[in-house]
Order: C-alpha cells, then sequence, then structure tokens
C-alpha cells in the first residue's frame, strides 16, 4: 500500500491517541512550543542583523567606501565622484535626528541628508510623489523632502493630498514632495528601526542641520560627515575600482587637506554595501551566536524530556503494540506510526511556537524581524528535526514483540537518554551560573560615579534658531529652573552621557608638545556643565570644578582626571599647565585656536561602557 494512502488514517490515529492523553499533549507541546518560539525568534533576528541586505534591486552591487572609518567629508566626496571612471555611480548621505513638526505636534525623527542622485543610485522609487533629484541637491532649490511610509501613516493617515504640504525640520519649512515605500530602510541599515522618516537633500544640510560653530560643514574638507555608497560598473572588478580609488583619494586629500610630516594618508578600501554600513553585524554577531547556541541546547534538552516521557507511556502502551504485532502489522508500520505521532506533536508545538515568536516580537521591537518564507521553513525544519529527534528511541522501542524485551528496551534506552538530559541540563547550569557571575560582576562595577537618584533627559536644540551663544544662554536657563524644582538637589549638563556606548575624541597636546603622526595622542572627553561634578558625585582630587565666572567670553579652562594626569604630566602637578585640543580623522589635524587652561583634576570614572 503506498504512503499516501496509509498515510490520512495514521494521522486520524495519531491525533486519537494524543487527545487520550491531554496532560502529556499539554506539557510536551508547550515545552516545545517555548524552546521552538525562542529559537525561531532568534533566528529572526540573527537574519534581520546579520543576513539581510538593504530593500533596493541589486543590492549585492551596491559597495561602501571606508578608510579608518566609514566617514568622509563632502568636498572629498564630490572630487572622487567627479574623477570617477569605475564605478557606476557614488552616492553621499549624512544621518542625523531633526525635530519634524506637522502643524502642532513635534517629534525627535532620523533624518538622512543625502546627494541629489540618491535614489537613483539606490534604485528606488517612491510609492506616491517623486524623490529627491540633482536638481534638488543645488543651493538655490526650494527645500523639499520625501517622507517615510510610517511617518506618512502616522502623520497624515496615509492621505495622498500629502504631496505640496509643508512641514518643519528644525524650524525649517520644507515640501514634502514624495512618499518612499514601504519597508525602506534607507541605505545605512536594514532594521525598521533605523529607517530615516525625513529625507532631505544634503544642499539643504547646512539649513536644516548647521554646525555648532557656525561653520559650513558642507564646505570643510576636513569634516568627515557623509558616507559614500557605490553601485559597480559592469566589467569592473572590485580589485581594478579600490586600486584606481585609492590612488584618486590619496591625490584628493593631500590636495585638500593639511598634512604633516610623517603623516600617511589612509588607504581607502570597498567593502559590501549591501547591508549598509553593516555596524549591527560587528555589534551582535556574537551575543546572537552565544544565543542561538544556549537555545539549541534548551531545544536538545527539551527533546529529551519529551522523549523520557513517551517511553514512559510506551511501556503502558507495550500490550498494544503487541497485539497489533499479533493481528499481522508490520514493524515499520508500528515504527511509522509512533513517529507520525511525533511529527504531528512537533508540529503543534512547532506552530504554537511560530505563533509565540510572532507575538513576542513586540519584545524586540528595536529589531523588528521579519517573519517570511525563510523564518517558516525555519520553524518547520527544526519542529521535524525535533520530532525525529525525541520520537526515534521510543519507537523504536515500541517495535519490540516480546514485552519483556519492550521493558529491557525502553530500560536500557531510559538510561541513555536520561543520562544525556543530566550532561545537557549541566551543561546548561554551568552556562547560566557563568552569564549570572558576568553580569553580577558588571553591576558591582564602581563607575566611578553615583548611579542613585538620577534622572536623565536629552534636550537637543536646532541650530538654526539657537546658535553656540543662545544654545549655552537656554541650558543655562533651563537649569535653573529645574533646579527650583521642590526635591531636585542638583542639576547639570553633558554633551555626551556617561555608559552610552559613544564617547567623544580629540588630541590633546600639553604646551610645547608637537603632533606626533607615530604614536596616538588622542583622549575622550566631554563637555559639562557647572554643576557636573557635583550631581554625578565626582569627586575633586586638585583645583576647582567649573564655576558661574566660566563663561564663553571668559579664558578657556578644563578639568583632567587622574589617569591623564599620570600620563601626560608624568610627576608634574598639572594645575596651570595648558593644553591644546585637535581632531583627528587619521589625516589632516586641525588644532583648536588658542591654549585651554587646566584648573583641576578629578578621580577617573567610566565613561562609553562598563568595561
Amino acid at each position: 500500500m503506498s504512503m499516501p494512502a496509509v498515510l490520512p488514517p495514521d494521522l486520524v490515529l495519531a491525533a486519537r491517541v494524543l487527545r487520550k492523553s491531554p496532560g502529556f499533549t499539554f506539557v510536551a507541546a508547550t515545552s516545545l512550543a517555548l524552546a521552538i518560539g525562542a529559537n525561531t525568534t532568534i533566528f529572526s533576528v540573527a537574519k534581520q542583523l546579520l543576513f539581510e541586505r538593504l530593500d533596493v534591486p541589486s543590492a549585492a552591487n551596491l559597495r561602501l567606501l571606508a578608510t579608518t572609518d566609514a566617514n568622509f567629508s563632502y568636498p572629498i566626496y564630490d572630487q572622487l565622484r567627479a574623477q570617477n571612471q569605475v564605478l557606476d555611480d557614488l552616492l553621499a548621505f549624512h544621518s542625523t535626528a531633526v525635530n519634524a513638526t506637522v502643524g502642532d505636534n513635534a517629534e525627535r525623527v532620523l533624518a538622512h541628508e543625502v546627494s541629489g542622485n540618491y535614489f537613483a543610485v539606490l534604485g528606488v522609487q517612491p510609492q506616491l510623489g517623486r524623490a529627491i533629484r540633482p536638481v534638488d541637491d543645488t543651493a538655490g532649490s526650494e527645500a523639499v523632502v520625501v517622507i517615510s511610509d510610517e511617518f506618512w501613516a502616522r502623520e497624515f493617515a496615509r492621505s495622498p493630498s500629502v504631496l505640496g504640504q509643508s512641514i518643519k525640520l528644525n524650524d525649517v519649512p520644507v515640501t514634502i514632495v514624495g512618499v518612499s515605500p514601504r519597508g525602506f530602510t534607507g541605505a545605512a541599515s536594514t532594521l525598521a528601526s533605523q529607517a530615516p522618516g525625513v529625507i532631505v537633500a544634503l544642499a539643504k544640510a547646512t539649513l536644516v542641520t548647521p554646525s555648532s560653530n557656525g561653520r559650513n560643514w558642507l564646505a570643510d574638507p576636513t569634516a568627515p560627515a557623509v558616507n559614500i555608497l557605490a553601485r559597480t560598473k559592469p566589467g569592473v572588478s572590485d580589485r581594478a575600482a579600490q586600486a584606481a580609488l585609492d590612488l584618486q583619494f590619496s591625490t584628493i586629500v593631500r590636495a585638500m587637506l593639511p598634512i604633516h610630516a610623517g603623516d600617511v594618508v589612509p588607504r581607502l578600501t570597498l567593502r559590501d554595501g549591501s547591508r549598509g554600513l553593516f555596524a549591527q553585524q560587528q555589534t551582535f554577531a556574537t551575543p546572537i551566536a552565544v544565543l542561538m547556541i544556549f537555545l539549541g541546547l534548551v531545544l536538545l534538552l527539551a527533546c529529551a524530556n519529551i522523549a523520557t516521557l513517551m517511553l514512559a507511556r510506551g511501556a503502558r502502551r507495550q500490550r498494544e503494540m503487541s497485539v497489533r504485532l499479533a493481528l499481522g502489522a508490520g514493524r515499520a508500520r508500528i515504527l511509522r506510526q509512533m513517529l507520525i505521532e511525533s511529527l504531528l506533536l512537533a508540529a503543534i508545538g512547532g506552530a504554537s511556537g511560530l505563533a509565540l515568536a510572532y507575538v513576542g516580537r513586540g519584545a524586540i521591537a528595536q529589531f523588528m524581524p521579519h517573519f517570511d518564507w525563510q523564518v517558516f521553513g525555519f520553524t518547520a525544519l527544526i519542529s521535524i528535526a525535533t520530532g525525529l529527534l525525541f520520537g526515534l528511541a521510543p519507537a523504536l522501542a515500541a517495535m519490540r514483540a516480546d514485552v519483556a524485551d519492550g521493558v529491557k528496551s525502553r530500560a536500557g534506552i531510559g538510561k541513555s537518554v536520561v543520562g544525556f538530559q543530566i550532561a545537557l541540563a549541566t551543561l546548561l547550569i554551568i552556562g547560566a551560573g557563568l552569564f549570572i557571575r558576568s553580569l553580577a560582576g558588571l553591576t558591582a562595577v564602581n563607575p566611578g560615579f553615583r548611579r542613585d537618584h538620577l534622572l536623565l533627559a536629552q534636550i537637543v536644540l536646532p541650530q538654526n534658531r539657537y546658535p553656540a551663544g543662545a544654545n549655552v544662554a537656554f541650558h543655562q536657563r533651563m537649569e535653573q529652573a529645574i533646579a527650583n524644582i521642590p526635591g531636585v538637589a542638583s542639576v547639570s549638563g553633558a554633551e555626551v552621557p556617561y555608559l552610552s556606548s559613544d564617547q567623544l575624541q580629540t588630541i590633546v597636546l600639553p604646551q610645547g608638545e608637537a603632533l606626533d603622526a607615530g604614536r596616538d595622542q588622542t583622549e575622550p572627553y566631554n563637555a559639562v556643565g557647572i554643576h557636573f561634578f557635583e550631581t554625578l558625585g565626582i569627586p575633586l582630587v586638585a583645583g576647582r570644578a567649573f564655576g558661574v565666572d566660566d563663561t564663553v567670553t571668559s579664558p578657556k579652562v578644563a578639568v583632567i582626571n587622574q589617569r591623564l594626569a599620570a600620563v601626560r604630566f608624568p610627576n608634574q602637578n598639572p594645575i596651570g599647565k595648558r593644553v591644546s585640543l585637535g581632531v583627528y580623522a587619521g589625516y589632516g589635524d586641525v588644532l583648536t585656536a588658542g591654549p585651554i587652561e587646566i584648573v583641576g583634576v578629578c578621580a577617573d570614572t567610566l565613561y562609553g561602557d562598563l568595561h
């Protein structure tokens, strides 16, 4: 008899058997649902973060230009594009956050400031209206914006009349000319949480996001602000394109930037651009791999547990199997029936696990994994694999015709499964213990400042409305207003909050020390308010903190920590010493005007993270 003719009755019988044991079925299906659901979730996240490509045509042909990092100044991009003969075309974009105002409603959204050929190079057409065009990326053009599908739905309820309406970005009026396709995440990332809500032309960037110092960063060759993506040209290999671009880049840098003796212009490289800037791959690859291994072991443990339960049930069904064999049922028929029961149970657990994973996406909303045929295929595959894994041993034991043989076989298999359970559970407990120990170690780390009774808020002011002086005055008024609130002991501001996985870097040169391209002279720094050390409880070990007399017009002063004092001023009192600060982008250094006097030394603290 063929399999199709036999399979439906076997499925019906398997369903009846599982229905007669609701307790066992519920426990087994729930265990599988939790284990398969967790594995499906982490697979969908891994797929989204590590393997998903940008949702644009021929994403495999995109290349990311990079040096020491992935940033270039706009003038360098402009020259690279003008001299390019080895790539189809190059686009530039700059990611930033802006205040978007629609009517009386204002919100903070991610913006991409892009070159006029951005949509053309990506091969993306808006679902409504038109894209940013080269004519929009000129100084005298009207300020226009393409909004995202999500922004369109949230602010305009998907009204087609959105075209031509005006919104404000950092108080700058812009006209909506298009709506990007649903699911379009931009050129930087495959994550929906990092998709730009608004896209404007780079030519308008100095209006929408002017620099705090008033300089035109678009015209500054020393300001690495844009990322560059390109499309490959048919017939030109990556190696040939990289060699030509590297030579052009070196020539452009030497012509446009101040190069000091001993400076080495970094090499320009072509990287895979199909995943945007792919920073998330580097950040999440190891944690995801560890989680996948851990959850895989959890799934194996669930299989072992269910196999043990099925072996116990098999002892009660031994008489049933013996009768079937006596009535002429073949051993293969018994094996098939038992495996179908296991696969049906696995299918129930898999379907429930998939539903749990889909519903549980809200817990990882930042990643918003897509549930497509690959995720469904993965769930189906591990469901079948687990069904065979936990069902094979009980099925083999059930084939024994003799009751005594069946009991002996089941006992032997049961001991093996129990041994496997113990080993696997021990391994998981050890792993969980090490994780808890590491977590406890991190929570016990002293960051060097008080963490209790702290409230953190981010205030971002549009630079075109609050230039440097007005910005400082606003923050001073705001700090004073907050300080007057009952219950507030102290308040201060900082450019970068501590332990935010971010930090600022600058060259620090004590007076009399020259730039040396052969060694790293950069140090982390922060710009803070006058009550910063008091608010965070950071002790001063020498000198003074910032005071009300330290203003925009007063002589520039700085407070350094103990580590910097020991490294840069060994066996000296740093109080009263002067330093110069600058920026370093791997080539060409620009020092700030005038030395800065050190007036205090504070205790060491952690900055970017707990390590």
